[in-house]
């Protein structure tokens, strides 16, 4: 038996002043087609998506169109989002018919990365913690799905593979930096050349 849906009429919502559209501020929000997997090499938990730039998540490409009443009340609690890494950790009917179950995958996976970060010096929001030695925050976006491997899964075998993730978003931020990303703090023991005379040439082999 079909079971119909029934689809709001987008046209019904009164469109968004240019006042309105201008009070809300701007920020570098990108698309979410920008992430890419990350290489985690074997893995059966979890599938994940990164990149070093801030993306709105996949569950809010219907929040964000402008015919929705409210628009503009959402777009401004991203444009002031403060937290440097942006993740979430969301599932579909492919993974499992019942809600419950992607609900529950969903919740180990979330649990499982807030360990691995936490381990690794920075909270939940990818902040150094105290007394961690972590002087950088993590930046970016990272989106999480659990795989079908993670039902049967235990705790300790699924947190080494959100470790790997934390450790791989590590060396992505290391070796291509964000535009938008903080600057790392210069190390205490790091001298810096001395400036060089403006009249000072450099002399060219003759050929």
């Amino acid at each position: 038996m079909s079971r119909s849906i029934n689809i709001p009429n987008l046209k019904r919502f009164t469109p968004l002043s240019n006042s309105l559209k201008e009070s809300i501020p701007r920020a570098s929000i990108q698309l979410n087609g920008v992430l890419r997997p990350l290489k985690l090499g074997k893995t059966v938990a979890v599938t994940a998506r990164y990149a070093n730039v801030k993306a709105y998540p996949v569950s809010s490409y219907t929040q964000l169109m402008p015919d929705n009443p409210r628009w503009p009340m959402l777009e401004k609690r991203w444009q002031t989002r403060t937290d440097p890494l942006w993740w979430s950790a969301t599932s579909s009917k492919d993974f499992a018919m019942k809600s419950t179950v992607r609900s529950w995958a969903c919740r180990r996976v979330r649990t499982a990365l807030v360990n691995s970060l936490k381990k690794k010096g920075w909270d939940r929001n990818g902040r150094p913690i105290a007394g961690s030695g972590q002087d950088a925050p993590l930046y970016g976006t990272l989106q999480l799905s659990p795989a079908f491997g993670s039902i049967g899964i235990g705790v300790k075998e699924l947190s080494k593979e959100t470790d790997m993730i934390v450790s791989e978003i590590v060396k992505k931020q290391e070796s291509i930096p964000s535009r938008d990303a903080p600057a790392r703090p210069a190390a205490k023991n790091q001298k810096s050349s001395p400036p060089l005379p403006s009249n000072r040439r450099s002399k060219l082999p003759s050929g």
